[in-house]
């Protein structure tokens, strides 16, 4: 009888089926993740992307701005008119703009990270690299401190952050692994702003390579 028991091999067909469909499981949900962090690496990047770009948009704007000021306080000399209400206008539009500058593309890249469902952080304090210059009631001018030169810190740099979407049954899975945290995948972008000194109301945001 003990004999029979140690050669019965019924149910060992069972345990392979079962250790088999476990490995077949495991292997088809790490491909799920892999395949998920791969286009949630993607998604990360492309938002990266949009977020210095409208930064970078928001800087070239305010120096466009700037630009026309200048303009506009140089033709008003011309005006006597009506030269010191545009000057005491432009000066004003003027200031808040070389304020408020690189504070709103700092919010606009966190307003169009969280659009494209990141949380985009500014990795680099942007700078209009402009001096102004003036004396009582003369035009006030802002001068370009590059000179049509692409170097310093005239960029945004940002870095954007997005969660994976994770089935719910295999998120408490992995939860319960990785003791309740499933890590974001972070992707960095950075756009310079480009034009011709501020003579010129024509600046743009473009992107370019982070340095290494």
């Amino acid at each position: 009888m003990p004999k029979r028991i140690v050669n019965n091999e019924s149910g060992q067909a069972m345990i392979f089926l079962l250790i088999s469909l476990g490995a077949i499981m495991a292997f088809a949900a790490g491909l799920y993740i892999t395949s998920e962090f791969l286009v949630t690496k993607i998604r990360a990047q492309n938002a990266a992307d949009a977020a210095a770009l409208a930064g970078a948009g928001v800087l070239a704007d305010t120096l466009d701005v700037l630009s026309v000021s200048n303009l506009l306080r140089l033709g008003s000399v011309t005006t006597p008119t009506y030269g010191k209400a545009i000057r005491e206008t432009t000066k004003l539009v003027a200031r808040m703009a070389y304020d408020w500058g690189t504070v709103l593309a700092e919010a606009r890249m966190i307003d169009v990270g969280y659009a494209n469902g990141a949380i985009a952080v500014s990795l680099h304090k942007p700078d209009l690299e402009v001096n102004s210059s003036g004396w009582l009631d003369l035009p006030h001018f802002y001068r370009d401190k590059l000179r049509g030169r692409q170097t310093k810190n005239r960029f945004v740099r940002v870095s954007a952050s997005v969660f994976p979407t994770v089935p719910k049954d295999l998120r408490n899975l992995v939860d319960r692994r990785f003791f309740g945290m499933i890590l974001p995948v972070s992707a960095m972008a950075e756009a310079a702003v480009e034009g011709k000194k501020l003579t010129y109301p024509k600046f743009r945001g473009t992107l370019t390579k982070i340095p290494q």
